[in-house]
């Protein structure tokens, strides 16, 4: 099926770690005892639990990305699913995606205060995409470290605040824009972008990001029991 739809040679073959031996390595094998290049590179990704223990359909105690999506918004289901490297084991617990929002919040709110802080200014311009931090490069030049990724997108906001607070505008806004590469870089921008300008800078004004303009997030529910019906994993 693989060559079908992809070739003899491809780039990446992704599966479970579950699925390496010896799934994997025979395909491995046929391919490549038949002269064929077959994957390049391989990416296998960790297990996800369910409060600590395996998913299970048998028992139940699984959760979907569809149902992740009814209590969380997908920026919140996507920094979630962020938060551990893809070769590690991602927990998922009730409070995970609260979690997640409270990190997205706390983004969303730099860039809002930013923004609001810039254009009273007079002299706010919003930069074309740029390049990342060295040290976000580096973390997603590491076998897509995005958990350390997401942690210089932490550290920069962080920096940008403090610089708000001691009335240092144009390291906020070397910080907003920072942000805002690493976010695109990430998929999580999708509401920290705005129309685009001819000349690649914004009039100072704000409307452009209004995050009290956003659907309201879905509160996130604890589930109390497991479900009846069991549901496929992620």
């Amino acid at each position: 099926m693989v060559t079908k739809y992809l070739g003899t040679e491809f780039d990446i073959h992704g599966g479970g770690l579950d699925l390496r031996f010896p799934h994997h390595e025979n395909e491995m094998a046929q391919s490549q005892a038949a002269g064929h290049g077959f994957a390049n590179f391989w990416m296998h990704n960790g297990m996800v639990t369910y409060q600590g223990e395996k998913m299970s359909k048998s028992i139940g105690n699984t959760i979907s990305p569809s149902e992740m999506l009814d209590l969380a918004t997908p920026r919140v289901v996507r920094y979630y699913l962020g938060q551990a490297h893809y070769r590690s084991v991602l927990d998922y617990r009730p409070t995970s995606l609260d979690e997640a929002a409270a990190a997205v919040d706390r983004i969303d709110g730099f860039i809002s205060r930013a923004v609001r802080a810039l254009a009273a200014g007079g002299n706010y311009t919003f930069a074309t995409y740029g390049k990342v931090p060295e040290a976000f490069e580096s973390a997603m030049d590491d076998d897509l470290n995005v958990p350390q990724a997401l942690a210089v997108v932490h550290e920069t906001v962080r920096a940008g605040n403090t610089a708000l607070t001691e009335g240092k505008l144009e390291d906020a806004q070397q910080a907003l824009h920072s942000v805002h590469d690493m976010l695109r870089v990430l998929g999580l921008n999708a509401v920290a972008t705005g129309p685009a300008s001819d000349a690649g800078n914004r009039p100072p004004s704000t409307s452009w990001w209004k995050p009290n303009s956003l659907p309201a997030r879905r509160p996130v529910q604890p589930r109390t029991g497991l479900p009846p019906t069991p549901s496929a994993t992620p």
